[in-house]
């Protein structure tokens, strides 16, 4: 059985490769057709407007009966947008931003969910995990059949779910992350392979310390399912249609980057020298985002949040913030991407910041974002979110 040990110490989230820097990349899973990201050491900041060609801005109906509270995950047709709101129900609302329904509704019934850990669309249906059971929905709401998930005693909690690329069954993230029993001789993992029958038929990336979480796990490109990187290390991995694990693309943030070696040394020191010596290196990776042209991924540095936007026909990383005292004057501040919604990036920003942001912009940036517009000057800071549609450059 095939595994990669996860390195992750000092209570954060740490990533931490199984080689040295130059070799950070090389493990069970590691291909020479995997692309390399070569991070600029200087860090230069990128023009919002270089990389994005124009905004689209959907303000989210808003009534008490589907208020949002928390976007947790947000997933999308080409004319359906699906939110998760704070694990308790799951929205659906048009691509004008019209609400449309609800899936399922929450409680311990029949056909009713108790929290919402995940979900995904497949075709024509949604999939939701609950605690210890799947829920199956048709797009309108309708309830069309249950299934209990019962791992024996491989102790997994599952926090996260997708459908094989093959098919034939399922690819679980385990709640088992906090497990660290050192008399154990139960080896716990990461990920765990199901076929449809919700039998557990492979384990992989195996647990050696504990670990954080993310509100995402999987994101769909093309015909492979791909990790968001929280595994320990500076590779973006992607299950294929025959469920093999390969690398995707591996970052390479050069001086940046954290070792073992490195890891040992900072391990050492206490206090304030601790967390000096941790701020001169990339700690972490997370919400990987991919369309036909662009791969996006967000990192820490320094405790400031930067964002990479890879252009794959040029091969250019280009480094921008959302950081408010890093950005140009004037400039709209990016966030990331939450989903890709007919090849653009999405993202669902909270009313009280859009009607923040838009009312800092000089009028000027506001006509050049299409924040003049009539329908942007009607959201209020108590609404339901806005949709940002992101369409990128060409290269």
């Amino acid at each position: 059985m095939k595994t990669i040990n996860i390195l992750l110490g000092l209570s954060l989230l740490l990533l931490c490769p199984s080689c040295g820097k130059k070799e950070h990349q090389a493990n069970a899973y590691s291909t020479p057709e995997a692309t390399v990201i070569k991070i600029p050491s200087e860090l230069n900041l990128t023009s919002f407007d270089k990389v994005i060609k124009k905004m689209d801005f959907i303000p989210l109906e808003t009534s008490d009966s589907y208020l949002i509270s928390r976007v947790v995950q947000v997933k999308c047709t080409d004319s359906l947008i699906f939110i998760n709101n704070n694990r308790r129900q799951v929205l659906v609302f048009d691509k004008k931003g019209k609400f449309r329904n609800q899936i399922g509704n929450n409680g311990s019934g029949p056909g009713e969910y108790r929290e919402v850990r995940d979900f995904f669309l497949n075709k024509d249906t949604v999939k939701i995990l609950d605690f210890c059971k799947i829920e199956n929905y048709s797009f309108t709401g309708k309830h069309i059949m249950s299934r209990k998930i019962d791992f024996g005693d491989q102790r997994i909690s599952p926090n996260f779910f997708i459908n094989a690329p093959s098919g034939d069954g399922y690819y679980f993230w385990a709640g088992t992350t906090g497990h660290n029993d050192r008399n154990s001789r139960k080896k716990y993992h990461f990920m765990y392979k199901t076929d449809n029958d919700l039998y557990v038929t492979d384990s992989i990336f195996s647990i050696k310390h504990s670990a954080g979480g993310n509100t995402r796990k999987f994101f769909n490109v093309d015909s492979c399912t791909v990790l968001d990187p929280l595994l320990g290390d500076y590779n973006i991995y992607q299950i294929a249609k025959d469920n093999k694990i390969s690398t995707r693309y591996v970052l390479d943030f050069g001086d940046k980057t954290l070792t073992n070696n490195i890891l040992e040394e900072v391990d050492r020191k206490n206090g304030d020298l601790f967390y000096a010596e941790l701020d001169k290196y990339v700690i972490q990776m997370s919400n990987f985002a991919e369309n036909s042209k662009w791969v996006l991924l967000n990192f820490s540095y320094k405790q400031r949040m930067y964002c990479i936007l890879y252009c794959k026909a040029t091969a250019t990383p280009f480094v921008i913030t959302p950081t408010r005292a890093l950005a140009e004057k004037g400039e709209f501040l990016f966030w990331g991407a939450q989903a890709c919604m007919n090849d653009r990036f999405a993202y669902l920003l909270e009313a009280s910041w859009f009607v923040e942001i838009s009312e800092q912009l000089p009028e000027e940036a506001k006509k050049k974002y299409g924040l003049d517009k009539e329908h942007c000057k009607k959201i209020k800071d108590t609404d339901n979110p806005v949709l940002v549609l992101y369409t990128m450059r060409d290269e």
